[in-house]
């Protein structure tokens, strides 16, 4: 099960590896950092603790989202002058290089960012735009862009058999749901404000959302 840590500073991805690697002997992974100034992404190998790698992305790389299989990551590219701040970078962690950058067009501001079950789509929010893109990562291409109704929605939440996300709105003090597979914004709840990320479990037929306030 992979991990993601976010701080003021940088995001890290953990593929295959406890949060505790330099404490187990025997582990191997790799690790995913996001250096937003440089605008880099540096891949390292937990067992050594060496860098393989650090790779250029667009201006102020954050989240980052990893597949299943650990093979690709996808970071948002989130900072830039007025009206860039467009576009996803796509690593081939096994490769450590990066494979193509993918144009997001009108939906500018992208922030939080999670695979769809099977790994050949991913969900991300558009903070400028009130949308959630669903993006194909081979392909390069927006296969669907669902409203959220509220300013700033910034990370996602999505339930396990993939068909449902929340995003946690910072400007809308609200968590929208929507259904990714229709494409359609379902409903919203109000929450403390203002609400930055989401968590989401499916159980059979019950979703629980958990949504954490910025403080």
């Amino acid at each position: 099960m992979s991990r993601a840590y976010r701080g003021a500073a940088l995001g890290v991805l953990i593929a295959s590896a406890a949060s505790a690697a330099a404490q187990v002997p025997g582990l191997s992974g790799t690790v995913i950092v996001t250096n937003k100034s440089p605008s880099t992404a540096t891949i390292i190998d937990v067992a050594s603790g060496r860098t393989r790698a650090t790779l250029p992305t667009g201006l102020g790389p954050h989240e980052i989202a990893l597949s299943a299989d650990g093979r690709t990551a996808v970071v948002t590219d989130y900072s830039g002058p007025v009206g860039t701040r467009k576009t996803l970078t796509v690593i081939d962690v096994a490769g450590a290089r990066v494979t193509r950058t993918i144009e997001l067009g009108e939906y500018r501001s992208p922030y939080g960012i999670q695979f769809r079950p099977g790994d050949r789509v991913v969900a991300v929010t558009s903070e400028a735009s009130r949308n959630l893109v669903l993006v194909h990562v081979a392909d390069g291409v927006i296969r669907k862009a669902i409203p959220t109704h509220f300013v700033g929605s910034h990370m996602i939440g999505i339930a396990r058999d993939g068909r449902r996300a929340f995003t946690g709105n910072i400007g809308g003090n609200s968590v929208s749901e929507l259904d990714l597979v229709s494409g359609t914004f379902v409903r919203s709840f109000d929450v403390p404000p203002p609400p930055e990320a989401s968590i989401v479990s499916l159980l059979l037929r019950s979703c629980v959302c958990a949504a954490t306030s910025k403080s």
